[in-house]
């Protein structure tokens, strides 16, 4: 974390540089939303794993937009619950948190390209962030 702080550190010292944003998969998922806490403008991550609950969501206080497989083996629906419980008590933080059917740990990087329904998931996980990103990047 602290060569992460340090980078966006760096990139906000860059001349002309406004919002910055953070987006993960997986592991970097979780880095992500501990940018979230305050040292970026908002953040993106897909598929978080290692994630502690409540302790990585209690801090963020930067706008936070998730998407999670129904069938995320690294993510189960009892984390995502408590995830969703705990972010809808943080009424002045925006956030979301999309839940893809039938969609695995992974999804929106490394999904069947030959399945439309998993194409679908990740193009649609791919719009959400840029969606997130132009409302409170822009």
């Amino acid at each position: 974390k602290p060569l992460i702080d340090s980078f966006i550190q760096a990139v906000r010292n860059v001349p002309g540089t406004g919002k910055v944003g953070a987006i993960g998969f997986c592991w970097g998922g979780r880095y992500a939303i501990l940018a979230a806490h305050g040292e970026v403008d908002a953040a993106y991550a897909c598929h978080p794993s290692l994630v502690a609950v409540p302790g990585d969501f209690d801090p963020v206080s930067k706008p936070l937009s998730l998407a999670v497989g129904e069938k995320d083996s690294l993510l189960d629906k009892d984390s995502v619950g408590k995830i969703q419980d705990l972010m809808a008590k943080k009424t002045d933080v925006p956030h979301e948190l999309r839940i893809y059917d039938d969609q695995v740990h992974g999804f929106a990087l490394r999904s069947d390209w030959s399945s439309e329904k998993d194409k679908k998931a990740m193009d649609d996980a791919e719009k959400q962030g840029i969606e997130f990103f132009n409302k409170f990047l822009a």
